[in-house]
């Protein structure tokens, strides 16, 4: 999906420098910074990311709020309008979840992530928490953070095996403690993003590894 996210952004970027060449050279008079023009930042990179995160609800959402935001300052709905879509636009953003996930080849998925499919997860939204998993077995876990910040304390579980840590990050902060022996491995895929690894353990052979796959739109994971 990273190959996927890497192409559309590609594109994007293209055609912006083909529209301002071709508006240098006289031959197009394309204004790109039209009345509501900033709503692309939010736009752009949530429907980048439904590609990338097909089944996850943060792409459509904000997606969607990009829409209506675009709408208004283009005068085209008012806030009256916007009031009375959430209902129909929360379920027509559920009812693409369900149809979406039930396309998605759930094979794939399920090889990648067979670890923490089961577990519930935490997560954070408007908010700021605390998870503490001290003296506990590590069997693999699923974070998603909007809008908040999480802190997540693992530096004393007990990995016996090769394990995933699933992250995702919309608007947000997430601060991941984790174990000093163990292997750490980390894939990114961010838009807006990043993370930053400050774990300088090195890789040995014969110990367990945490793989982290990391996701970011507009946000950050620290890995400490």
């Amino acid at each position: 999906m990273k190959n996927k996210g890497n192409v559309l952004w590609g594109i994007v970027f293209l055609a912006i420098g083909i529209v301002l060449a071709l508006n240098a050279l006289g031959i197009t008079h394309l204004d790109i910074f039209f009345r509501g023009w900033w709503t692309l930042i939010i736009i752009i990179p949530a429907a980048i990311s439904i590609f990338q995160h097909p089944t996850k609800a943060w792409p459509y959402v904000w997606t969607a709020i990009g829409l209506l935001l675009l709408l208004m300052s283009r005068g085209i709905i008012s806030w009256y309008y916007v009031y009375r879509m959430i209902i129909p636009v929360g379920l027509i953003i559920i009812g693409i979840l369900l149809i979406r996930g039930n396309i998605i080849n759930k094979k794939t998925v399920q090889k990648e992530y067979s670890k923490i499919n089961s577990i519930k997860g935490k997560s954070v939204v408007f908010g700021e928490k605390t998870f503490n998993l001290s003296n506990t077995e590590f069997l693999g876990d699923s974070l998603e953070c909007s809008f908040g910040h999480m802190r997540y304390f693992m530096q004393e579980s007990i990995l016996k095996d090769d394990q995933i840590l699933d992250v995702d990050v919309s608007f947000g902060k997430v601060d991941i403690f984790v174990p000093k022996n163990v292997n750490i491995f980390v894939m990114e895929d961010l838009t807006l993003g990043k993370v930053s690894n400050k774990n300088m353990n090195n890789i040995e052979e014969g110990r367990p590894t945490l793989t982290i796959s990391a996701s970011c739109l507009f946000g950050g994971i620290n890995i400490i």
